[in-house]
């Protein structure tokens, strides 16, 4: 079971990167919305990736047997759910630059990463209207909107670089050598 999970992780972020890398294809092609989607897919995913880390931990430390580690159990711990993942992408971002700052005894340092924080944590609604404004057509204050006239360069800005910073800590994440790897078979 341990394998299979572990499979999933890197699975998770392996594909995280490939909705990055379709975005960034969009985004070339003059899809600006579409981009805007996929960056937010990208994000969104590496969400799932930290919610897929701790149940693996869960069942490392025997909170969860393996005949109860099932579809229905990841789905409970937020699997499918869009604000689950975002939070869960959004707290875990945090992670290497707070360490660093506590670390280094950077107290201007920490509080601006908290502070950052409570910023993207209070967008995480914003975040997912927006993934649905790229995608359809949305009926707002009375009014048709396409996602052309409801996406900015600023969102985009925005989801790109929160998706292009949560790979890159993925990949420190597995370049630690402590990290766990999964079997190849």
């Amino acid at each position: 079971m341990k394998e299979k999970i572990l499979k999933a992780i890197y699975d998770t972020y392996n594909h995280s990167k490939e909705l990055f890398d379709d975005a960034d294809f969009l985004l070339q092609a003059g899809k600006k919305e579409r981009a805007y989607t996929f960056f937010h897919f990208s994000f969104e995913e590496s969400g799932r990736f930290f919610i897929l880390l701790k149940v693996l931990f869960e069942y490392l430390q025997g909170n969860i047997e393996a005949k109860n580690l099932n579809y229905k159990y990841i789905k409970t711990n937020g699997y499918e759910n869009h604000i689950k993942k975002l939070e869960e992408a959004t707290l875990k971002m945090m992670i290497i630059p707070v360490w660093n700052a506590i670390m280094n005894g950077d107290k201007e340092a920490e509080k601006f990463i908290l502070n950052f924080y409570k910023s993207l944590k209070s967008n995480i609604d914003k975040y997912n209207d927006n993934k649905n404004h790229s995608i359809y057509l949305s009926y707002i204050n009375n009014d048709f909107k396409l996602p052309k006239d409801l996406i900015t360069d600023d969102d985009l800005h925005e989801i790109k670089e929160l998706a292009e910073i949560q790979i890159i800590n993925l990949e420190k994440l597995f370049k630690w050598e402590a990290f766990p790897k999964p079997m190849r078979t």
